[in-house]
């Protein structure tokens, strides 16, 4: 029999799924917003032909990104032996534009998830950065090996994967009971982040690329066949994601799904593979991280 305190927990859950699903249909969600200055100067890289010196200037003018252009630059994963950069437009020019975009996305990120106004979800949202990092090296890594897949874009894929959490976690500090049930949450996360996360995406304006990726990175099997894509990439690298260090799955099965097949990470591949992977976040978790 339930008590008055679960019962009291299930109804505020059912009352927040009620909300949640009324939001998503009816297109009322509170989308959060990027920063300015990254929204611009994510504008400016739409434009192939930017003067790199007008961008130099640009993300000069934000400290936040500067210091993590350069540290990105200058990380173990980006400049392989080479000197390190000391300036700016040199971090640009090493780095290319699709990855200004992304060291862009990360600081949008890490002030959206570690804002201020979210010190009682701090720990959630803490381990929610540190993941979408990790998702982001791996995703990275498996990209690198495929010829159709641009590995700058999978990184993206991976930061931005989990940002239906985000809105799920604010909107449920109006639910303080439900918010204390941490299973109850998890399970209604697990369940309503992917269409959410694709809803901010798609409002944000990003590619159906990326809104496909954050709708279907639970699944490993819904990925069909033929060669592989982002989602499929975004995909194993949540999987991968979770498995303590060193360690290789052995559950044949697994690499049997559509998502590892399509990626054709096997189990005489999988160990080189998640070692390349753990260097990579290692090097991208130092250069992210604050």
């Amino acid at each position: 029999m339930q008590t008055k305190t679960s019962e009291s927990n299930s109804a505020q859950a059912f009352t927040f799924v009620q909300a949640l699903a009324g939001e998503l249909n009816g297109g009322t969600l509170e989308l959060p917003s990027f920063p300015d200055a990254v929204m611009k100067i994510t504008k400016a890289l739409d434009d192939q032909d930017v003067d790199m010196n007008k961008l130099a200037a640009l993300v000069g003018s934000e400290p936040a990104l500067s210091a993590r252009l350069m540290k990105v630059a200058n990380s173990a994963m980006m400049h392989r032996g080479t000197r390190p950069v000391t300036e700016l437009r040199s971090a640009i020019n090493r780095l290319g534009l699709d990855m200004v975009r992304n060291a862009a996305m990360s600081v949008a990120m890490e002030q959206l998830l570690l804002a201020k106004e979210h010190a009682d979800i701090r720990n959630l949202m803490g381990q929610l950065w540190h993941h979408s990092v990790k998702v982001a090296a791996i995703a990275y890594t498996l990209a690198a090996q495929h010829e159709n897949l641009n590995a700058d874009e999978a990184m993206l894929g991976g930061l931005v994967h989990d940002i239906g959490k985000l809105y799920i976690w604010t909107r449920a500090k109006n639910f303080p009971e439900f918010l204390s049930d941490a299973q109850t949450l998890s399970d209604v996360t697990h369940e309503w982040h992917p269409v959410i996360g694709k809803a901010i995406l798609e409002n944000w304006g990003f590619q159906s690329q990326l809104l496909e990726a954050a709708e279907g990175h639970e699944s490993l099997d819904d990925h069909g066949f033929g060669p592989p894509d982002l989602t499929s990439v975004v995909a194993v690298a949540n999987y991968l994601s979770k498995l303590p260090a060193g360690v290789v799955p052995d559950d044949s099965d697994l690499f049997e799904t559509a998502a590892f097949k399509r990626l054709a990470v096997t189990p005489d591949n999988c160990e080189q593979l998640l070692a390349a992977a753990e260097e990579n976040s290692k090097s991208l978790g130092a250069a992210m991280n604050p």
